[in-house]
């Protein structure tokens, strides 16, 4: 039946589960899902909020040459909410600290900095999560901003993860 359109389907075809019976349109907006009581029976109903998984979102920035003060622009075309962010470094840092923070349109998102401090070894990380001054709308610049580069290791690379959930 791959050459047939659903829309001719005769009520024997029809994909439902045949205990669920469709009578009218008491029933718009309802969906097909697993009965919660019973296992392997399917029950018609509306979704509830519980009943939906929020999915977070994350982007990846690469900073090549930790040894000057750089700013990275992400500009979003959707609104969202920043979570969490994550940096890793490559290689330790041997001659000074590194220190950066996470802005929206040059305000900084509350619970940053991150810095990393001299030594440690690859692919160490530091971690802040954003509580406040965190959302953001489309037309927005996210920035990564190194604001303490006392390094002059070229070698070192740092990576950013920016979680965020969209509005």
């Amino acid at each position: 039946m791959p050459d047939v359109q659903h829309s001719s389907f005769q009520h024997a075809d029809a994909h439902e589960p045949r205990h669920i019976t469709l009578n009218g349109t008491g029933q718009s907006g309802q969906v097909i899902t697993n009965d919660s009581a019973t296992p392997g029976i399917s029950e018609y109903r509306r979704l509830k909020q519980s009943d939906l998984v929020e999915v977070d979102h994350r982007v990846l920035i690469r900073e090549f040459d930790s040894t000057t003060v750089q700013t990275h622009f992400i500009p979003v075309d959707f609104s969202g909410t920043i979570l969490r962010w994550i940096a890793v470094i490559d290689n330790p840092l041997v001659t000074a600290s590194n220190t950066y923070e996470l802005r929206i349109d040059g305000v900084l998102v509350t619970s940053t900095p991150i810095t990393f401090a001299i030594a440690g070894s690859p692919g160490d990380q530091q971690s802040a999560t954003a509580t406040g001054l965190n959302t953001f709308n489309s037309g927005a610049n996210i920035e990564v901003v190194g604001t303490t580069i006392g390094n002059s290791d070229a070698t070192v690379d740092t990576t950013f993860h920016i979680t965020y959930r969209l509005a």
